[in-house]
């Protein structure tokens, strides 16, 4: 997901205006001789060219409608350290309004504002209510560096368990269990979007394997009738050695009552011999007729 705008150099006003109001053709009589285009005009009508790496007021737009995909609303920080460029050009376009509303000159028109209604542009911005308490700003703050780890690392790179990070992405997780059983949980439906849209992995890796190995005993047991997969199965050694931990688990109480419940819906047998034994004695019991 294209999450990351580059900052570059702010569009021009000047360029802007020549976008609305576009020179209109000049007589024949108002050209002037090329004879008298010294370096003064010339440096003047450098100054006035659109620079190749500008953004175009639309390429503006589409970052802003990313910015609000991402945090819920239009206002991007003056100092958004993402796209510094983006939060100058957010002020400039309440500048620009504030003109427009007093008839004076301005780059903004009625369309342009339309289109920034459209995305709930807020066009003052001084009497907003932000969410400012130090828990919001340290939860945004760690999600920054979340963002900035998959840009520089990729967006399947795992983040170190131990580092500040790998426990923020922890305990999110958590916290994502919590808020999915509508259990009190610091996550709100801003932040779990905001998450979602860079591809956040709300299982750990850990867990990923793990339930992939639990798809694996399932397809086994489809096969063959039962979840006894032998330690030495040829077919799938990883599965074969996965199964003797989870008894091993089990046995030393170590494996989430949630875990145990996904074990036994599968069917999972906890001590092998004593089923075996049991599964003999039936036999026993059928053959003879003898119902103990």
């Amino acid at each position: 997901v294209a999450l990351h705008s580059v900052a570059t150099t702010e569009s021009d006003p000047a360029i802007e205006e020549q976008e609305i109001n576009p020179v209109t053709p000049t007589t024949k009589s108002s050209v002037s001789s090329p004879m008298n285009n010294g370096p003064k005009q010339q440096q003047q009508e450098t100054a006035k060219s659109p620079r190749p790496n500008n953004y175009s007021w639309f390429d503006r737009i589409d970052q802003l409608r990313k910015y609000k995909e991402v945090h819920g609303d239009c206002l991007v920080p003056k100092r958004y350290k993402e796209n510094t460029s983006l939060g100058n050009w957010v002020n400039k376009q309440r500048q620009h309004y504030r003109k427009f509303q007093e008839h004076k000159s301005s780059p903004l028109t009625q369309e342009r504002i339309d289109i920034l209604d459209s995305l709930e542009f807020i066009w003052d911005a001084s009497n907003v209510k932000r969410k400012t308490s130090s828990a919001e700003k340290a939860w945004w703050k760690r999600y920054d560096e979340l963002v900035l780890h998959f840009k520089d690392n990729g967006q399947n790179s795992v983040v170190p368990s131990k580092s500040s990070l790998g426990w923020w992405i922890i305990k999110q997780r958590n916290e994502f269990n919590s808020y999915k059983k509508g259990e009190k949980s610091i996550l709100t439906k801003d932040r779990i979007d905001a998450l979602n849209a860079i591809g956040f992995q709300w299982k750990s890796h850990h867990q990923q394997i793990w339930d992939k190995r639990v798809e694996e005993l399932k397809a086994y047991k489809h096969i063959h009738g039962d979840c006894l997969v032998p330690t030495s199965y040829k077919e799938n050694p990883k599965l074969a050695n996965w199964v003797s931990s989870q008894r091993k688990l089990y046995n030393n109480n170590s494996l989430s009552e949630e875990r145990i419940d996904v074990l036994e819906k599968v069917g999972f047998i906890w001590d092998r011999w004593e089923h075996e034994f049991e599964q003999k004695l039936r036999v026993e019991e059928m053959s003879s007729g003898t119902n103990l």
